[in-house]
């Protein structure tokens, strides 16, 4: 028997357990397309240094997900104790407001929607981006049981969609891509910033993400040790295992500076738009979040060829060319950073990051990489609020 569900407009639970991150960028983006329709509900776990951007945002002050992740992630085990807080506030708040579709971030805050939902007579749907294909049997089993209740799963690429075909039926299968906000498709002041930081006199590498090995975050500080002070700059934004490691950098190197995390989109804009170029990463197959917002800001960017991912980086795979043309960036090999130091030296010197580039890296990232792109997923997502999960 179908319990009843509180008047007003239908709620859509996210269940997260990062306030940061593309993952949760994803969902955020989407869910704020659909506000206008449904009333946004979020369960989430995460220091107080992160804030719930919503008026019906819940949190529960946690571990940094984005420092401790990538250990937590090594065992299952590590991350249903790591969850075990964000269990107990989603059930709390699916009791409060009997969400007509519980949008999960990640398998197992999608798991834990199965059995309420299922009560409730609501819609289970899993966003992953994660990668599978060497993972243990346990999480595999995990991603097959979440697969089995959800009305859809969300995957970021291609790539993602293949992997996720082990575990789940294609026809649930549904690429959202990685999106820019709006905000990074306008003109900000970044020269304003650029004399804040002392820096109108040399060119500016911008790394921006989660600053650890998995992200080659350390292979950037190594290029930095290896360039010319008075000529390049490294900018860190973000945070991670490697932060103490930049902060210590930014005080022995000056041409190191750490900016920490920012959060202010307009500020963040600002950051990519200062930068002649902006260091990043990707998977195999697609560009991270800031690379994506980094060409929407009208910046070129750098990206390793190796993916951002450790066992994909482990066996030596490659990111496919096609991601970064000629047009809006490059891909560079880590084999050495005092090569890489050169190359980027010889960009300063060609002066290749021209107006004219600028404005073909965000006419590349408003075709690709805009908002729009979401639109398809948006609607059956509120196809979804008139569906039956019987249907």
């Amino acid at each position: 028997m179908r319990s009843k569900r509180p008047r007003g407009r239908p709620v859509i639970l996210l269940v997260t357990p990062a306030l940061v991150g593309g993952s949760w960028m994803l969902i955020h983006e989407l869910a704020g397309r659909l506000a206008p329709l449904m009333e946004i509900v979020v369960a989430a776990v995460s220091p107080r240094t992160q804030t719930v951007p919503d008026a019906k945002g819940y949190r529960i002050p946690w571990l940094d997900y984005e420092e401790y992740g990538p250990r937590i992630d090594r065992s299952l085990l590590a991350v249903l104790w790591f969850e075990m807080p964000l269990a107990v506030l989603s059930l709390i708040l699916w009791a409060m407001h009997r969400p007509r579709i519980w949008l999960g971030n990640g398998l197992l805050s999608s798991a834990l929607g199965i059995i309420p939902q299922k009560i409730a007579g609501g819609h289970l749907v899993v966003s992953y981006n994660a990668y599978m294909a060497e993972d243990n049997p346990a999480r595999i089993r995990l991603a097959r049981l979440a697969a089995q209740y959800a009305s859809l799963l969300l995957v970021n690429s291609q790539g993602s969609f293949e992997d996720a075909r082990a575990f789940a039926d294609a026809p649930k299968i549904r690429i959202l891509p990685l999106m820019a906000d709006d905000i990074f498709f306008t003109d900000g002041n970044p020269d304003q910033l650029k004399k804040e930081l002392h820096l109108e006199d040399r060119f500016v590498v911008a790394f921006v993400g989660r600053l650890d090995v998995e992200k080659h975050c350390d292979f950037v500080l190594k290029v930095a040790e290896v360039s010319d002070p008075s000529k390049t700059a490294f900018v860190f934004v973000g945070h991670g295992p490697l932060a103490g490691q930049i902060e210590d950098a930014s005080r022995l190197l000056p041409n190191v500076i750490a900016l920490g995390r920012i959060t202010d989109r307009a500020k963040l804009r600002d950051v990519y738009q200062m930068a002649d170029v902006v260091w990043s990463y990707a998977d195999e197959t697609y560009l991270a979040k800031p690379a994506v917002e980094a060409l929407a800001a009208g910046t070129s960017i750098i990206v390793p060829e190796l993916p951002a991912i450790a066992t994909k980086a482990a066996r030596k795979a490659k990111i496919d060319q096609s991601l970064v043309p000629s047009a809006i960036g490059r891909l560079v090999s880590l084999d050495d950073p005092a090569r890489v130091a050169k190359l980027i030296d010889q960009l300063r010197q060609d002066g290749q990051f021209s107006r004219e580039v600028r404005r073909r890296c965000r006419e590349y990232a408003d075709v690709n990489y805009s908002l729009r792109k979401s639109e398809a997923v948006r609607v059956e997502l509120l196809e979804l609020l008139l569906r039956s999960p019987s249907d």
